[in-house]
């Protein structure tokens, strides 16, 4: 991620499960980025995610959002609140948020940069066969993310390449 901003998050939002619309699930997606991006800009903290949404599998549609969140900031109670604000409505099982690797402190090394890999994977899970052939994917993860409304995935701008 930016300038050592490893991904260290990664939050689930169901969105179906909170009753928010297919057709609103990118703006959904968006405004939820957005309070994240706030949050951490009023505290002079710095914020990097990339996301992907899938519809499927008895799941509905939702969002997996890896994102870099400083270790001296807690979560809690501010994810439910963003879903409300995001027009869904807040009931067990909405919003599951894991630090990667289980570390609650951002530490680069082998058990972390693997962990954050394995994300990653887990992210690319709805490209095309071909595709996952060629990232090496295993088969049983290849084209699972199902059909969507709107945007499917997207980053941060500060994730963009140089010269983009």
């Amino acid at each position: 991620m930016a300038k050592g901003l490893a991904p260290n998050v990664h939050w689930t939002v169901h969105l179906e499960m909170a009753g928010i619309t297919e057709e609103f699930g990118a703006s959904a997606v968006s405004y939820l980025l957005g309070r994240a991006r706030d949050y951490n800009r009023r505290r002079g903290l710095p914020f990097a995610a990339y996301w992907v949404r899938e519809n499927g599998e008895g799941k509905g549609h939702h969002v997996h959002i890896a994102m870099h969140w400083p270790s001296e900031l807690s979560l809690r109670g501010l994810t439910g609140r963003w879903v409300r604000l995001a027009g869904g409505q807040m009931v067990k099982g909405v919003s599951e948020v894991r630090r990667v690797g289980g570390l609650v402190q951002y530490e680069r090394g082998n058990w972390f940069d693997a962990n954050a890999e394995a994300l990653t994977r887990y992210f690319l899970k709805g490209v095309s066969e071909e595709l996952g052939q060629e990232l090496k994917l295993l088969p049983h993860r290849r084209g699972k993310g199902g059909a969507v409304i709107g945007k499917r995935a997207g980053r941060t701008q500060n994730l963009a390449l140089s010269g983009t």
